[in-house]
């Protein structure tokens, strides 16, 4: 009996261990693909963030509807400067693995929250949902 419970011990602490290190990568993954997003973002390469999201997120809407969204924040908030990493979570499903970031983000013109879900399968990070609350883009 002994012997079994310290074998679950020794197992449940080498799965925490190596669960822990693809968490922490999956989530520097994800963190990486934001920083592409917010670079794009400021580039107007907005057809490229499109074309690059998973299927699901690109069956949403048009590239069009997109762009102009994305427009829309650009030109009520301006380029994007900064982020301040707030909550974040990884869920590994049979389907990939999805992280999902929230950022407290400084822009030119004003401030938002941003929260990002990226689906990553191996090495491929696509951007699954996208979302900014700003008081600004409602105000102004």
């Amino acid at each position: 009996m002994r012997r079994a419970i310290k074998g679950a011990v020794v197992l449940g602490t080498l799965a925490l261990a190596f669960g822990g290190c693809g968490i922490s990568a999956n989530k520097q993954k994800a963190e990486s693909a934001a920083s592409i997003f917010h670079r794009d973002f400021n580039a107007g390469k907005f057809a490229e963030i499109f074309s690059g999201a998973t299927p699901r997120f690109r069956s949403t809407g048009t590239q069009a509807d997109f762009a102009a969204y994305l427009q829309a924040v650009h030109t009520k908030l301006g380029g994007f400067k900064s982020a301040e990493p707030g909550q974040w979570r990884v869920n590994s499903t049979p389907g990939g693995t999805f992280v999902d970031l929230n950022y407290s983000s400084q822009f030119e013109l004003g401030s938002g929250v941003e929260s990002f879900t990226f689906l990553i399968s191996g090495e491929q990070v696509n951007l699954q949902a996208y979302n900014i609350n700003s008081r600004e883009l409602v105000l102004k």
